[in-house]
């Protein structure tokens, strides 16, 4: 079941705006900034990324909403720059946590430098 499919199951929620981005701030900026000068009557707005749930947040503060409307991303990265941080600082109400796969990586990494035959997977 997709995101939206998810969210219309649940009473009194509903998506009213979809916007597409590249995972980045600025993929996003232009159209939420047109969107909030015919309509800022939102309460939330939720991101496939922190970067562009900043950016979002970004826009929101270019409007005075930033106060009134809540954004969640998602990667909950540590850091600086990330989505915890973000939370942190409450530009973000909240950010989902979205393992990097970092560890794995290296762990097959090093396997293949070790010539180990690996396993095929798909998720």
């Amino acid at each position: 079941m997709g995101f939206s499919s998810t969210i219309n199951t649940i009473p009194n929620l509903k998506i009213t705006h979809t916007i597409q981005g590249n995972w980045e701030a600025n993929s996003i900026k232009e159209t939420l900034n047109n969107l909030l000068s015919k309509n800022n009557n939102v309460d939330y707005i939720f991101c496939h990324n922190d970067r562009m749930a900043l950016g979002a947040w970004e826009i929101l503060k270019h409007h005075n909403l930033e106060q009134k409307v809540n954004i969640i991303g998602v990667d909950g990265l540590n850091g600086p720059n990330g989505g915890i941080q973000y939370v942190k600082d409450g530009i973000l109400k909240a950010t989902v946590y979205y393992p990097t796969g970092g560890n794995e990586a290296i762990t097959y990494a090093i396997d293949i430098i070790d010539g180990k035959k690996l396993i095929k997977t798909t998720y």
